[in-house]
């Protein structure tokens, strides 16, 4: 009897110590709210290990210690006290979502969704469990999981615009360009300031045709946020593909205005320019492209097209150059030099590069034409007229191959021949075809 009631009694006094310990405990658990809400998450930490110490059953106190290593991007050592609170409290739903949005932050997508799982498993209608879940799905390109996701979070909070803005995204990616509109459009009808969701918005009515919406979109973007620079680029490539030269030109203006340390931004105002036959300015542009990123092949490029236009073809020739140098296999660069080069009379290097293009490319008519110009001009008329020859081969109602090799074959003695090309070429409609007719074979 002795021995019970000590047993009973050192029990009671073990269990007042517990209840006092928990009291304790509280306290601290109540000061690491209050500096979680003063965003002092290291206080809030060091708050939460101390009623820790005092009581580790203490699964709330773990669960909030876990909260606050996430803010302070520890997702390791959350993701441990997340799995201690679980382990006390295996049905803690909150604890499960905390972890999967840790997992998720680490990029363990699969774990996360696991994770999701067991907190939607616990409380099914979580809008925000289930916007997590479509987030992870998401991240994996699960993107029809996702919008069931994010439509499970819509039936659960009607007004949830994070879900409304990811389904627009997952339907994007599954070309519902539609679908994606539509939701895009309820984003901003709930939050109207939501310049990213007019952005996007654009990008889907774009793929709709809706060109005129989509400057719309972006253009109210870049008024809420004149900072968001990827709108105003998406809005200068819209003017672009608009033929709206001025219109981008203010657009790329007010970029470098913030972004003086862009060589593509300099570079793509360099094209605008180049559109609009501000052939000077626009070189200056893309100097100030190269000169910031000096690999820029398609500032060469583009630099020596303006070059070419003011007829200063050596610098234009020496920009193709270094064109070629960066990029060796580019065969635009050699097909404008190619062209460059007849113009500097330097037939053999012309012939070279448009070699180059032609043996590339057996169907490239333009390089040939080129190319049977400079054999001309050395009075090679054999090797133009096989180049004529081939430029027919590939388009035999081509009225300007024939006038062209028609001439190249009477200034070869062979006016029988030539002349029969110029009948051709004038039955076509070919323009000179007549002219040459007369003179040549009265």
């Amino acid at each position: 009897m002795k021995v019970v009631f000590f047993f009973v009694f050192n029990l009671f006094v073990f269990n007042c110590a517990i209840s006092q310990n928990h009291t304790k405990a509280i306290k601290f658990y109540n000061q690491a709210l209050e500096k979680y809400k003063q965003n002092d998450f290291k206080g809030a930490i060091i708050a939460n290990t101390q009623a820790i110490n005092l009581d580790s059953n203490y699964s709330e106190a773990y669960n909030d210690r876990g909260i606050s290593k996430a803010q302070l991007k520890d997702y390791v050592g959350a993701i441990e006290d997340f799995i201690i609170a679980i382990k006390i409290d295996p049905k803690y739903k909150e604890a499960y979502y905390n972890k999967g949005k840790a997992n998720s932050n680490l990029k363990n997508y699969t774990i996360a969704i696991v994770d999701f799982d067991k907190a939607i498993a616990l409380r099914n209608t979580d809008a925000n469990t289930y916007l997590e879940r479509a987030n992870a799905k998401q991240a994996l390109k699960e993107y029809k999981e996702s919008i069931f996701d994010y439509t499970n979070a819509i039936q659960f909070n009607p007004k949830f615009v994070n879900a409304y803005y990811g389904r627009a995204l997952a339907k994007y990616v599954l070309k519902d360009f539609k679908g994606s509109v539509d939701d895009f459009s309820q984003v901003i009808e709930f939050q109207p300031s939501y310049y990213e969701a007019y952005n996007e918005r654009a990008l889907s009515k774009i793929e709709l045709n809706d060109i005129n919406g989509a400057i719309e979109d972006l253009s109210k973007c870049v008024e809420l946020n004149p900072k968001y620079t990827i709108a105003y680029v998406n809005l200068g490539k819209l003017k672009i593909a608009a033929n709206d030269y001025k219109g981008a030109l203010l657009v790329y203006n007010e970029l470098l205005s913030a972004n003086e340390t862009d060589a593509s931004l300099w570079q793509i105002r360099g094209m605008v320019k180049l559109n609009l036959k501000n052939y000077q300015s626009a070189i200056d542009d893309f100097t100030k492209s190269i000169q910031l990123n000096p690999n820029n092949e398609d500032a060469f490029n583009n630099r020596a097209i303006a070059k070419n236009y003011l007829k200063d073809f050596k610098g234009s020739y020496d920009d193709y150059t270094k064109a070629i140098q960066l990029i060796p296999n580019n065969l635009v660069a050699y097909y404008n030099r190619g062209a460059v080069a007849i113009e500097l009379n330097d037939l053999l290097g012309a012939i070279k590069d448009l070699t180059i293009v032609v043996d590339a490319n057996s169907k490239d008519v333009d390089a040939m034409y080129y190319r049977a110009q400079a054999y001309e001009k050395l009075k090679d008329f054999s090797k133009a007229i096989a180049d004529y020859a081939q430029i027919i081969a590939i388009n035999a109602n081509d009225g300007v191959a024939y006038r062209k090799r028609g001439v190249a074959k009477i200034n070869a003695n062979q006016k029988e021949s030539g002349c029969t090309d110029l009948a051709r070429a004038l039955e076509l409609k070919e323009t000179f075809a007549n002219y040459y007719m007369k003179q040549y074979c009265k």
